[in-house]
C-alpha cells in the first residue's frame, strides 16, 4: 500500500522572458515550429534557447548572468528580486520556413510577457488590444492557407547609378508593402533579403 504523498520541496523557477508570437497573415498565434535564441549584448556563441510552454509562449531559461534571479532565492517580491537590467538580442527563425527570421532587443528580466513596440495608429492587422505579442510576417516559401490567396512580389529600389549605360538596381531588402481595396487594409508583408515577400490575404 502506498502511503500519502509527501512534498518535501518545492523549487520555483522565474523566467526572465516570455514571449508569444502572432502570425500577420492569419491573425493566429504561433506556438510551435519556431527556434528562439537569446544571447547578451553581441556575444552570440553563448546563446541560450528558449521553450514553448504549454500556452504556446517561448519562455527563456539559464540566460547569461540571470541564474539567481530564476532560482528566486527566499522567494521575495519580483521587485525585489531585479538585479541590474542586461540587454539581450533575441533571434527568431522558424525551422519550417513558414516565417521571416527576425531580431529584436529586450532589457532583462522583463517582468510579464514581452511587449512589442507599436506605433500609436492601430491598424487592422496589428494584434488585438492589450496583447502582449510579437508579430512574424510570412516568407515567400509560405504556401497560403486554406481559404486564403497569395500574392507574390519582387522589389527593387529605384536605380541610383548607371555603369556603361546601364542602371544599376537592388534588391529592396526588408521593404514593407501594403495592399488595400476601397481604403481597406487587406494584407502587409515585409520583403527578405533578396527583395522577394509574400502577402497573404483572405
Amino acid at each position: 500500500m502506498i502511503g500519502p504523498f509527501q512534498l518535501l520541496e518545492r523549487q520555483m523557477l522565474i523566467a526572465p522572458l516570455g514571449v508569444r508570437f502572432w502570425d500577420v497573415a492569419t491573425g493566429a498565434y504561433v506556438g510551435d515550429g519556431l527556434r528562439v535564441v537569446a544571447y547578451a549584448g553581441d556575444d552570440r556563441l553563448h546563446s541560450t534557447q528558449a521553450s514553448p510552454n504549454r500556452s504556446g509562449t517561448y519562455v527563456l531559461h539559464h540566460a547569461s548572468g540571470l541564474r539567481e534571479f530564476e532560482m528566486g532565492v527566499g522567494n521575495p517580491p519580483f521587485t525585489e528580486l531585479l538585479p541590474a537590467r542586461r540587454r539581450f538580442t533575441v533571434e527568431v527563425s522558424d525551422a519550417q520556413r513558414r516565417f521571416l527570421p527576425l531580431k529584436f532587443e529586450a532589457d532583462l528580466p522583463y517582468k510579464g510577457l514581452f511587449r512589442w513596440q507599436t506605433s500609436s495608429e492601430r491598424t487592422p492587422l496589428d494584434p488585438p488590444p492589450n496583447s502582449p505579442t510579437v508579430p512574424l510576417y510570412s516568407s515567400t516559401l509560405r504556401a497560403a492557407p486554406a481559404g486564403m490567396a497569395v500574392l507574390r512580389a519582387e522589389l527593387y529600389e529605384a536605380p541610383s547609378q548607371e555603369i556603361n549605360d546601364v542602371r544599376i538596381t537592388k534588391p529592396a531588402a526588408w521593404a514593407m508593402l501594403e495592399v488595400r481595396s476601397g481604403g481597406r487594409l487587406l494584407s502587409r508583408g515585409i520583403a527578405d533579403e533578396r527583395g522577394r515577400l509574400a502577402l497573404i490575404f483572405a
